[in-house]
């Protein structure tokens, strides 16, 4: 009677059948849905919205559009296989991003939305640098094919007379793509080539009149737009150093940090209570003396 979806390196919450498939029947709604958390290798994040309500429910898309915000969590959601059949719904097939394309799909024509802000349904492994999760498969055929995923969400809206709300859509993902492309390790006529792919794109990023948050990414879609594409390619090839760099640093610093809390528990674990106290005494003069020390050097 109902349809849910997971991946094969992801994993449900405990009660997160029992909750989807609880509310679906009770609401009578063609879609049930909550949020997921990020596994990260060294930390987790709950997936971000817009809303503050803890719940959001709606008959129909035109009731609030911004749940075209949230992010196209496939396996969050469990709906009504009546309503997959009816009407005829269906991943596209050998791209990247089908779930962008079923996930909107679906909500363009559900006739009752029920989101769940406050229950985590899903924890999400994040391999970085690992091609296990397509997510950090950022080759050629992956990158464009993000393209094509969205140039078929864009067909879904237009098709189902929704064609405005792309812009929603549009906003949130072209700069995540962009950020993607930059990244990847395309060579300079791979990344040619995907600029003419993206020109549909771009084109109606600019006609919507929207314009990304980061001003490296708005400067670029602005020589995108206007097809500048061997000065896009070469701030491209500088700013993705910096990027490269900063996320260097930024692992080394992750490390560190981890090494030290390491460090301090087991100094923490070891030392008797009474040397542990001397520990931190003797740490609290010589920070008295270097402050004292500062104190009389400027004044």
């Amino acid at each position: 009677e109902y349809l849910m979806f997971l991946d094969p390196d992801d994993y449900y919450a405990d009660d997160a059948c029992e909750v989807l498939y609880d509310k679906i029947k009770e609401e009578n709604v063609d879609m049930v849905f909550g949020k997921y958390v990020f596994l990260y290798p060294n930390r987790p994040q709950t997936s971000r919205t817009v809303f503050t309500e803890d719940s959001v429910k709606i008959q129909g898309i035109d009731d609030n559009p911004q749940v075209l915000t949230i992010p196209p969590s496939l396996w969050t959601k469990i709906y009504k296989r009546t309503f997959i059949i009816n009407t005829n719904i269906k991943f596209p097939e050998g791209i990247p991003g089908q779930d962008l394309v079923f996930v909107a799909h679906t909500l363009l024509v559900a006739k009752g939305i029920l989101f769940l802000n406050t229950k985590i349904i899903l924890y999400y492994r994040v391999r970085e640098n690992d091609n296990v999760s397509m997510t950090y498969n950022r080759n050629r055929k992956y990158i464009s094919g993000l393209i094509q995923a969205y140039v078929d969400t864009y067909t879904v809206f237009k098709d189902n007379n929704f064609e405005d709300y792309f812009s929603i859509v549009c906003d949130n993902h072209l700069p995540y793509w962009t950020k993607h492309f930059i990244l990847s390790d395309l060579s300079y006529s791979e990344r040619r080539e995907i600029f003419k792919e993206s020109e549909f794109l771009f084109k109606k990023y600019n006609e919507y009149g929207l314009e990304p948050n980061e001003k490296y990414l708005a400067y670029l879609f602005n020589l995108l737009i206007q097809k500048k594409y061997d000065e896009s390619l070469l701030f491209i090839e500088g700013f993705s150093s910096l990027l490269k760099q900063q996320k260097t640093i930024e692992n080394d610093m992750n490390e560190l940090k981890k090494q030290l809390a390491m460090k301090k528990d087991e100094l923490t674990e070891n030392l008797t209570t009474e040397g542990y106290v001397k520990y931190k005494s003797k740490n609290l003069i010589i920070r008295t003396k270097k402050r004292l020390r500062n104190f009389l050097q400027y004044n």
